[in-house]
């Protein structure tokens, strides 16, 4: 269920999920000029065009809950704001995704994206890193891979540490970019999330062994053969990726910067 705010703009909204709108009203935040403008956000990954930042809250309950906020810093192509979009998609498939808390819009396009923590999830490039073996994670992460190209969508950063596991469940979050995947040229994009995503598992000392391992399960639950040109395309979008991903790093060094001591 959701509150809509409409405003003057029919490009500017502010939208609440109803089950967050006593918190918000609590915290002050009724307008998207209020959430873009709080100094109360810490900010931890400052970027030129945007920041993410967390505000730790307390619920009328009295329970504690910590929120994570994206925020433009100027009109963009694509708005944070969409993100809200990309998680309702992944939940309407049954893939979950961070808590949606609120969403909005200026009329100058700078908009916003209020989530709330997955708590107990740990990213699993972090999991693997701590020790744990990548074949604990790759049939859930092929499975979601696969119901996500099923259902004729695209994520468009499908990266390892976009999934975040906990117990026996498995998160999909960074939405923002999800689409339905185009009629036309539709395998461009199943390739380009397959490739970010074994490019991830390179850069995560992911063996080769286990690579494949993971391209027999999604093959087999997207339905498709496990060889031949589609995966020829996506060992070419993959070597271009890590050409591309070195160019960035280079150009921002903290576009990959992480939440100290999150998750």
């Amino acid at each position: 269920m959701i509150e809509h705010h409409p405003s003057s703009s029919d490009d500017a909204y502010f939208t609440v999920m109803r089950d967050y709108a006593p918190l918000m009203h609590s915290l002050g935040l009724l307008a998207a000029a209020d959430v873009l403008n709080d100094k109360r956000l810490v900010v931890w990954r400052d970027l030129p065009d945007r920041d993410n930042s967390t505000l730790d809250a307390t619920l009328p309950s009295g329970q504690a809950i910590r929120l994570h906020v994206k925020r433009d810093k100027k009109r963009r192509r694509e708005s944070v704001a969409l993100e809200a979009t990309g998680i309702l998609q992944l939940h309407r498939v049954g893939i979950a995704s961070a808590p949606l808390v609120a969403s909005g819009k200026l009329p100058d396009g700078k908009g916003f994206l209020i989530t709330e923590e997955l708590y107990g999830h740990v990213s699993v490039d972090r999991l693997i890193e701590r020790g744990s073996p990548f074949r604990m994670f790759s049939e859930q992460t092929a499975r979601i891979a696969a119901t996500l190209h099923n259902a004729k969508l695209h994520h468009r950063d499908l990266y390892l540490n976009h999934f975040y596991s906990y117990d026996a469940s498995m998160a999909l979050i960074d939405a923002a970019r999800v689409k339905a995947i185009p009629q036309w040229f539709s395998s461009r994009w199943i390739i380009k999330d397959v490739a970010q995503f074994l490019f991830s598992l390179g850069q995560a000392d992911v063996s080769v062994q286990e690579q494949n391992a993971w391209i027999q399960c999604y093959a087999l639950l997207a339905k498709r053969p496990s060889t031949g040109s589609f995966w020829r395309r996506v060992s070419t979008k993959a070597a271009w990726i890590a050409r591309h991903d070195q160019a960035l790093q280079a150009k921002s060094p903290t576009r990959n910067v992480r939440l100290p001591g999150g998750n």
